[in-house]
């Protein structure tokens, strides 16, 4: 999904990035800034094609994408989590907006499963990452704005990642999803002490 400006809020997802990421230290260390930045660009371009077609395929329109690796990584979404799940829509792709709190960010989706209204954050990551569930709270702060009855429904976060390499698919489990709010509000905070130097 391509970067969404507001205003000058601060996205969800770039305050979710004012947490430190250990792993990654070492990989700049060994690889380098310009090549890190390379295959981190690189790996943006395959996970927004891949967000398209998970969305093209679930909307059931014509796919668009040529590339093989992205029809693998999209088909593995589908076979390890669509397939069994189920998920019913409630929308993709939503810019949700917060004027209280002052960010905003684009969630993926907001699906039912089951007797869950899940908010669902697609990643083509090598990794799970914990600073993930503090970008699907963002998601509700922002939410409980632009739709407050919905919010109120939402009590899950998914994340769904399907590795680049292996194309094993992982899943993040984020039950009580209303208790990491405050996390993110501890986050944005700093972001705005000390995030715009």
């Amino acid at each position: 999904m391509p970067h969404v400006d507001y205003k000058d809020y601060p996205s969800v997802t770039r305050v979710k990035d004012i947490l430190a990421k250990p792993f990654l230290y070492g990989w700049y260390a060994k690889l380098g800034w310009t090549k890190c930045e390379k295959i981190k660009k690189e790996s943006q371009d395959i996970g927004l094609e891949v967000h398209e077609t998970i969305e093209q395929r679930l909307l059931n329109k014509s796919v668009t994408t040529k590339s093989p690796q992205v029809l693998e990584l999209v088909d593995a979404v589908f076979t390890s989590f669509i397939d069994l799940n189920k998920p019913q829509i409630v929308w993709l792709e939503k810019h949700l907006i917060s004027e209280k709190h002052k960010t905003h960010g684009t969630c993926d989706g907001c699906f039912i499963i089951g007797e869950d209204y899940v908010l669902l954050d697609w990643k083509t990551s090598s990794r799970l990452n914990k600073t993930d569930e503090i970008q699907l709270a963002g998601y509700l702060v922002c939410l409980e704005e632009t739709d407050p009855e919905l919010a109120a429904k939402v009590n899950t976060g998914l994340i769904v990642n399907v590795n680049k390499d292996t194309k094993k698919v992982l899943l993040q489990t984020v039950r009580n999803l209303h208790a990491y709010k405050g996390y993110f509000l501890d986050c944005l905070e700093l972001y705005n002490e000390y995030g715009k130097c």
